[in-house]
């Protein structure tokens, strides 16, 4: 439920495939309320939609969407494949729901054009005996026999490959999508009395997708109207009603902070983009990146917030005559999404201003007991960071005490001695999900987790492939060294030894006494010209383990 039908639709490959026709129907969008609010079409066209609540977004799974025209009706489906996860979800069975939206569509004896993704496989057999098919595919599962049933009792032909006047079926949308010879199923299925007019349809490749767009070209012109000033054609423009400040609301933790156009602060209906959230025990944190375009300069940033608030967000303008103009934008397009959503001012930060409220709500943790401060050097060097800043960048922060207690936790960490063990602090179950920030090679994480976790993933541990590498990589971000060797050395001999060079590269940047002997027995080893144990992968692997019987089993034994 992340919007992302919103964004594609600004794609200008989507927007030109919708201006070359009247009328365009897209399953699997996974709209919510307010991306329906926010997507824009092209001019000229108005969006439909069925779409679903993101605290509910697996109810009610079947989609089905049908438009009435003058002679005909158009219904777009989209039913899930046959044992699929979310099939319980679904109050009625889709067969038996479309009967019944099929009866009531007979009643007005007006022909039906159906058309989705139906996940239903239905080889060469047709739903009408005066028509034959062809397919290279003869598998037929048993929501394809549901269908051919279905289409049978409901008067309705499956076009898909159909013989009509010619020898030549039409054309397939049964095709191998290079996975495992798995099939992409869309059907194209009509009323039986259509089936004599000049109806037909091509598939149009879309290169990396699973799917085919349709294309219909019908004997009607079903979506031109005539207007009373004009006589020629044109396309409907039906006005969507404005949203109010009071509709658009964050309390399904969507974030809409991308705008194509400079918006009004009194619209927010131009806004879209992607969000995520991640539930804990007891807050729920939403959080995410955004890009904003305009006249083909770009500004990008990141966002967060707490539950149905966003706090804040920040920004970084390219260097150029606009940037200060897009960032003027963006700011007002935040503050009135905040105003919509919070009572809390937000605050946006360009990038020299994120790193100083990172490194001083980081101290203001430590300094209020949430964190424990793990190893000092680096706190040290983050201190010096954020006084550099604090000369040159004004200084925001969302709460009126944080810098109090900053300077509090500055002034603490400087007293304290190099040597002093750091406190064992219960950390709170919260996570904060975002993109990490490279301060200088000072690690600054936007993730909170336990401290140890954070204090052990700021080890470089290189890039692993492989199942027991991935797996040795997970332990090393964990602080389980002694089980992060041996996956590792299950991976093979070099990816056990960077596993070790990695840690002590850490150790050595935190400066931990229990590695200090250990440390200087490997460097000496790996310092030598020919290090014996890089031609035996037996001996090497050995030595590792011998090394990691003297270390501690986690940062949590320390």
């Amino acid at each position: 439920m992340r919007g992302g039908a919103a964004l594609k639709l600004q794609t200008d490959y989507l927007q030109e495939m919708i201006m070359s026709h009247d009328f365009m129907g897209f399953t699997e969008t996974c709209l919510s309320p307010q991306t329906e609010l926010v997507a824009q079409p092209p001019p000229g066209y108005t969006l439909i939609t069925v779409s679903r609540r993101p605290s509910a977004q697996h109810s009610h799974v079947f989609d089905n969407l049908v438009l009435e025209f003058d002679e005909f009706f158009y219904m777009l489906s989209y039913i899930l494949p046959q044992g699929s996860a979310f099939e319980h979800f679904t109050d009625v069975h889709p067969f038996t729901a479309v009967t019944g939206i099929i009866q009531l569509l007979s009643e007005n004896k007006k022909r039906v054009i159906w058309l989705g993704d139906l996940n239903a496989r239905t080889g060469t057999r047709s739903s009408s005996p005066e028509f034959s098919r062809n397919s290279p595919n003869h598998v037929i599962d048993a929501q394809g026999s549901e269908l051919l049933e279905f289409c049978l009792d409901a008067n309705l032909v499956i076009m898909n490959g159909t013989m009509l006047d010619s020898a030549w079926p039409t054309p397939l949308v049964t095709f191998d999508n290079g996975r495992g010879g798995s099939f992409v199923v869309d059907c194209v299925i009509i009323s039986r009395l259509m089936a004599d007019s000049s109806i037909s349809f091509r598939v149009i490749p879309e290169d990396g997708r699973d799917h085919h767009c349709l294309a219909l070209d019908l004997p009607v012109k079903a979506a031109v109207k005539h207007t009373a000033q004009r006589g020629a054609p044109r396309r409907v423009d039906v006005q969507r009603p404005q949203p109010t400040l009071a509709q658009v609301s964050l309390d399904d933790k969507l974030c809409l902070l991308r705008a194509s156009t400079c918006v009004p602060k009194s619209r927010c209906d131009k806004l879209y983009g992607p969000c995520y959230s991640s539930e804990r025990a007891t807050r729920v944190w939403t959080g995410g990146s955004f890009s904003y375009t305009n006249g083909g300069e770009v500004v990008s940033g990141m966002y967060w917030g707490e539950g149905a608030r966003l706090n804040g967000a920040f920004v970084a303008p390219h260097a150029d005559s606009d940037g200060a103009k897009q960032f003027a934008q963006l700011r007002a397009i935040l503050l009135v999404l905040n105003a919509v959503s919070s009572t809390t001012p937000l605050v946006i930060y360009t990038p020299d201003e994120m790193i100083v409220h990172m490194l001083v709500h980081w101290a203001a943790k430590i300094f209020a007991g949430q964190y424990c401060c793990p190893h000092l050097p680096l706190m040290r060097s983050i201190i010096t960071r954020l006084r550099a800043h604090l000369g040159t960048v004004e200084l925001r922060v969302a709460l009126p005490d944080m810098a109090v207690h900053a300077n509090q936790a500055l002034a603490e960490l400087e007293r304290a001695p190099s040597n002093r063990p750091p406190p064992v602090v219960p950390c709170p179950k919260t996570q904060f999900i975002g993109p990490a920030l490279d301060c200088s090679k000072v690690y600054c994480s936007l993730k909170y987790v336990r401290a140890p976790d954070e204090w052990s993933a700021a080890l470089p541990v290189r890039q692993a492939t492989g199942h027991h590498a991935l797996r040795a990589q997970a332990h090393a971000r964990r602080g389980c060294w002694k089980r992060a060797l041996s996956m590792a050395c299950k991976q093979g001999y070099a990816e056990g030894w960077n596993m070790l060079r990695s840690i002590f590269r850490g150790h050595r940047a935190q400066a931990l006494a229990p590695f200090d002997d250990v440390a200087r027995d490997f460097e000496a080893r790996i310092s030598r010209p020919t290090v014996p144990l890089v031609s035996h992968n037996t001996a090497g692997i050995g030595y590792i383990h011998s090394i990691a019987e003297n270390l501690p089993s986690s940062t949590h034994d320390m």
